[in-house]
């Protein structure tokens, strides 16, 4: 009978291979930001929630204009900050134990609303219509 040799091994120990493995799924770790971007098109006289699940999500708020936007941020267990006043350009909060930023565009043009959300975990958009024009 002919003894064959056993192929090298790579991994000696139990320990050793769980450190492979780990050191294997790192990469797909540090290519995951934790990080959500969504748009929102917010016409004159419409208003918008945004609700923001988790311990201390961070929100980015950025407009793009043309039209000013009023943003108000609540977080859970705070008195509210703002109305924000965003003619162009971004504010940024931290939401202790989650919360809702509230959105309203008292202007005659449109809105164009990027969100960046960092360290949530759950996002609920809710969009309400413009309001019809008020009758006289």
């Amino acid at each position: 009978m002919t003894h064959r040799p056993c192929p090298p091994r790579l991994v000696r120990s139990r320990a050793a291979c769980g450190l492979v493995l780990l050191w294997l799924a790192l990469p797909l770790t540090a290519c995951s930001s934790g990080e959500t971007t969504m748009g929102l098109l917010l016409v004159p006289n419409a208003r918008a929630s945004l609700t923001v699940e988790g311990s201390n999500p961070f929100v980015v708020v950025n407009n793009s204009g043309p039209g000013e936007v009023n943003v108000l941020f609540k977080a859970a267990h705070l008195p509210a900050d703002g109305p924000h006043r965003l003619i162009r350009g971004s504010v940024a909060r931290t939401l202790r134990d989650g919360g809702a930023i509230e959105l309203s565009n008292d202007s005659t043009e449109k809105c164009d609303i990027m969100f960046t959300i960092e360290r949530s975990t759950g996002t609920t958009l809710d969009q309400q219509p413009a309001a019809p024009p008020a009758k006289q």
